[in-house]
């Protein structure tokens, strides 16, 4: 668990947030002795989110295609 100071939060705040991906938190500490946490977010990925691909294929052709495969 690391604990920094608000000014060594200010002046490393890059490293911080290496620290706080590496580690999972990192907490920063105020001089009133109040202590605030910093966390990655956890981003889900869609599984919708794909690469496209390049093709010499219409839109029409896609299209007829479908509904070829409806009909069957």
């Amino acid at each position: 668990m690391k604990i920094f100071t608000c000014t060594e939060a200010e002046q490393n705040f890059s490293a911080l947030l290496d620290i706080a991906e590496e580690s999972g938190k990192v907490f920063i500490k105020k001089d009133n002795g109040a202590i605030f946490v910093i966390m990655p977010e956890k981003v889900k990925d869609s599984p919708f989110d794909i690469e496209g691909i390049h093709s010499d294929i219409t839109t029409e052709e896609i299209l007829s295609f479908i509904r070829e495969g409806r009909e069957r």
